[in-house]
């Protein structure tokens, strides 16, 4: 009988221990799924960008100058105006022109009357060919001093070449201009537009004339443009490269882009298949390359990834040796072990 409770006793103390590392274990595993989480992502075709900020301006401008020696007498336009083609912007000293100009009006009409007093005369039979060729060269000699003493003082207005925006005005009145030496002023033409941006030395080489851009004007909306100019020697304050994309015409309608306006650029320099991860799936292994857990076949993968653009809390990543769909490690990967079977 003693034998009996002793052996009932024995299996009762065995299935209590066998109970308790059950429990254990069922503890641990609890443990280790609580700190961890994972979510299946998929990859997107996406295009591949560099990013920059910059300014609008303008394809060409066109930059005023005097072709007479003169005084400047009135302003008859101002800074930052819009003016057409045509339109006076300033005036230079005449007068002395204007003198002549009365003289040789006069001088002209005289000649216009003999001439026409020759002509009856020579159509009468009373004046030789000879005396009406002279009339009618003095004449027309008359009306050409006349005209070119007139494109002479139309030199002392200083009119737009094109339409567009008036920049500063450099002189004031009483100023004394010189023919190719004093800068007047420019105008920024409407319709051909570009934005400047820097690109770091990393970048530069990827870029080329003719790649596709996304341009989003500050306050104007989202245009498209193509770059136009990559210059390969760096600025020496910044060790940047300058980059220009010419805007697409039309695509903000008749609006007049203001020349300095901020725009982001997004240049398209290939489209990949990219994934979409949180900010907490990447880490930094021991070598400093950004790295993801995964797992694959029911274990845990280490996989190095290339960042391709960052969206808030969220990254665009590249990693070319998975495919399809996969289930990434997005909270506690610090806890899971390289190759642990789960």
């Amino acid at each position: 009988m003693r034998f009996s409770l002793l052996v009932l006793l024995c299996m009762v103390i065995f299935l209590c221990s066998c109970l308790k590392d059950s429990e254990k274990e069922v503890e641990s595993a609890v443990v280790e799924s609580r700190y961890f989480k994972t979510a299946v992502v998929t990859p997107s075709l996406r295009p591949v960008v560099i990013s920059g900020y910059g300014f609008v301006d303008t394809v060409q401008r066109y930059f005023l100058y005097p072709q007479v020696q003169a005084e400047v007498v009135q302003k008859v336009s101002k800074d930052g105006e819009v003016v057409q083609q045509g339109d006076e912007i300033l005036r230079l000293d005449s007068s002395v022109q204007e003198i002549h100009l009365q003289s040789l009006r006069a001088l002209a009409e005289e000649r216009r009357m003999e001439y026409q007093a020759a002509k009856d005369l020579h159509e009468s039979g009373y004046l030789p060919a000879a005396k009406f060729s002279g009339a009618l060269a003095g004449l027309k000699k008359a009306e050409a001093d006349l005209k070119a003493l007139e494109n002479q003082i139309e030199k002392h207005i200083i009119r737009a070449p094109v339409s567009g925006v008036l920049s500063k005005i450099n002189v004031s009145h009483g100023d004394l201009v010189s023919p190719g030496v004093t800068l007047l002023g420019e105008i920024i033409p409407f319709g051909d537009y570009l934005v400047r941006i820097k690109v770091s030395e990393r970048n530069i080489l990827t870029l080329k004339e003719g790649l596709d851009a996304e341009i989003e004007l500050s306050g104007l909306g989202d245009c498209r443009g193509k770059v136009k100019f990559v210059s390969l020697v760096p600025d020496t304050a910044t060790r940047t490269f300058p980059v220009e994309i010419k805007i697409n015409q039309g695509c903000i309608g008749e609006s007049i882009i203001p020349v300095g306006t901020t725009a982001q650029v997004k240049v398209i320099i290939e489209k990949r298949f990219l994934y979409r991860v949180p900010a907490s799936a990447l880490v930094l292994d021991k070598d400093n390359n950004i790295t993801m857990k995964v797992i694959s076949e029911g274990a845990v993968k280490s996989v190095h990834v290339e960042v391709i653009e960052e969206e808030g809390e969220w990254f665009w990543i590249s990693q070319d040796a998975l495919k399809g769909e996969v289930e990434v490690v997005v909270v506690g990967s610090s806890l899971l072990i390289e190759d642990k079977k789960l």
